[in-house]
């Protein structure tokens, strides 16, 4: 919020008009924050804290809206973040950030739900690829993975295939799509079969473009591309 600080705001959308602000919660300093569902009535926040340090938070909201923290998890520090919820049954959750390396990462997480009643935040696989600027990341449709787009050391378009086992410890890299250079805007969208990529070009112009994917877990081919006028932020939505 303006100040800073991690906030999390229910809402209540009544009939198709009227939407009913529930509950706030605040928490600490944050430079940037993604926000997940994890499980029915729990949500999995991801936050770059004001160190630069990676930090997943589970809260679970109850019928009225509030908020109560339920387990956290500290991990290393970074310097941009994404994040997704997979569709697969066990609905895993992969963040994709830059390292303190400068190098795309990825992360599978789980919200574990212990027989006692514990509940936790259980890091799974992860897998690296190379220097990125700029990252985005959407959730495959037609395969059990997700997609990367990145803007890659040369100031280019990647856009690369991870195929993610069920059990969530191992991502495998597919063969992945490229384009020309872009600027530092990019946003992801999973297709029926394959994924679309909104970008600000070189030219600060907003470029879509779409590539097909196989079921195994690779890019085929690329498809159309449309470019529009000059954007500042871009967010790309798949219906």
């Amino acid at each position: 919020n303006s100040t800073d600080n991690l906030q999390l705001t229910s809402w209540d959308l009544v009939g198709l008009e009227t939407i009913n602000r529930k509950q706030d919660l605040l928490a600490g300093d944050v430079k940037d924050v993604r926000i997940a569902k994890a499980a029915s009535n729990y949500v999995l926040v991801a936050v770059r804290g004001q160190f630069d340090e990676l930090k997943l938070i589970a809260y679970y909201v109850n019928p009225f809206g509030s908020f109560t923290e339920v387990a956290e998890y500290t991990a290393g520090d970074i310097g941009a973040l994404a994040m997704v919820e997979m569709s697969n049954p066990a609905g895993h959750i992969v963040t994709a950030v830059r390292d303190q390396s400068g190098n795309l990462k990825l992360i599978v997480w789980d919200l574990h739900f212990a027989t006692n009643g514990d509940i936790s935040i259980v890091r799974l696989g992860q897998a690296e690829a190379g220097p990125v600027s700029a990252l985005a990341v959407a959730r495959a449709r037609n395969f059990n993975g997700v997609f990367t787009a990145v803007r890659d050391s040369g100031g280019n378009l990647e856009v690369i295939p991870w195929k993610i086992s069920s059990d969530g410890w191992t991502l495998t890299q597919g063969d992945e799509g490229s384009a020309g250079q872009i600027g530092y805007d990019i946003s992801a969208a999973g297709l029926a079969r394959g994924v679309g990529v909104a970008v600000a070009d070189s030219e600060g112009k907003l470029r879509v473009m779409t590539w097909e994917s196989s079921a195994e877990g690779d890019i085929t081919v690329r498809h159309d591309t449309l470019v529009e006028g000059a954007v500042s932020e871009i967010d790309l939505l798949a219906t």
